[in-house]
C-alpha cells in the first residue's frame, strides 16, 4: 500500500472515529480523494477494517462522489479539463467503469450552453440523471421571473 493511500485511509478512519465515535455501519466505503492540482484520481473501495478491496484509476479529478452499482461497476462523475462554466462543483464528464477498470461508456456534458455540476443519480434501469447548468442571458433570466 502506498503512502498516499495510507494518508487517505488514516484521515477517513480518524473522521469516522471522531464524528461517529466508533459507531460505523457494516459495509463498504467508496470514495475518491480530492487532490487539488493532481492529474487524474483514484477511486477506492474499502471495508470497515480499512482494507482496500479494489481501486479504479481516472484521467480526471472527481466532480462529486462515485457510485458502486449492483454489477460491481462504478459511475464516476469527473471534472473536464476545460469546463465552459467555472464555479464550485463543476464537473462535465461521467464514466462507467467495470470492476477491472475498463471504461464501459463515457459521456461529456460541457459545451457552450450546458455544464454538468455536482452530483448525478444512477437509476435502477441503467440511466443516470445529471444536474446541469443552462446558460441564459440576463434578459432570459428576467423573462423567466428573476427579480434581482
Amino acid at each position: 500500500m502506498t503512502m498516499k493511500y495510507r494518508k487517505y485511509i488514516f484521515n477517513i478512519g480518524f473522521i469516522l472515529n471522531f464524528f461517529l465515535q466508533g459507531e460505523v455501519f457494516e459495509g463498504y466505503t467508496l470514495f475518491t480523494p480530492l487532490d487539488y492540482g493532481a492529474e487524474g484520481a483514484t477511486t477506492l473501495l474499502m471495508n470497515n477494517e480499512f482494507i482496500i478491496l479494489n481501486s479504479w484509476s481516472h484521467d480526471y479529478g472527481p466532480a462529486s462522489m462515485p457510485y458502486l452499482l449492483p454489477d460491481s461497476s462504478i459511475i464516476y462523475p469527473y471534472r473536464v479539463a476545460s469546463p465552459t462554466m467555472e464555479a464550485g462543483g463543476v464537473g462535465g464528464g461521467l464514466q462507467k467503469q467495470s470492476w477491472n477498470g475498463n471504461i464501459l461508456w463515457e459521456y461529456t456534458f460541457s459545451d457552450e450552453n450546458y455544464q454538468h455540476h455536482h452530483d448525478v443519480e444512477p437509476l435502477p434501469n441503467g440511466n443516470v440523471l445529471i444536474i446541469v447548468w443552462e446558460k441564459k442571458t440576463a434578459q432570459e433570466a428576467y423573462d423567466m421571473g428573476r427579480e434581482t
